[in-house]
């Protein structure tokens, strides 16, 4: 259930902030900080925080991109740049769901 969770939570916020919410500001970077480190605090451990946080990251990327894309190619020849884009935002989601698992109570 947590891997379903974070990807809608990687699309949702990546679709967010490219279309609605913050367009064209860094403080749409607030937002993918949040989520990931609430994410981060509801993994069980270190292990689960980095794989919960590279679904997240690559999602959350990968729509960003996709959902403020405006160039005159078409969006099929823009998947594979935008899934190797989405790789380092897997890399910037399992470094915010650290953060936030090392937050985690340990009495939980």
């Amino acid at each position: 259930m947590k891997p379903i969770i974070s990807i809608l939570a990687g699309i949702f916020t990546g679709l967010v902030t490219s279309r609605y919410l913050f367009v064209n500001s860094a403080r749409g970077l607030i937002l993918w900080i949040i989520f990931g480190i609430l994410l981060g605090l509801w993994c069980l451990n270190k292990k689960e925080a980095c794989r919960i946080g590279a679904l997240y990251g690559f999602f959350l990327l990968f729509s960003f991109m996709f959902g403020g894309y405006q160039g005159s190619a078409s969006e099929i020849s823009r998947i594979l740049p935008f899934a190797a884009l989405g790789l380092i935002g897997a890399v910037g989601g399992i470094v915010l769901t650290i953060v936030g698992n090392y937050f985690r109570p340990k009495s939980l």
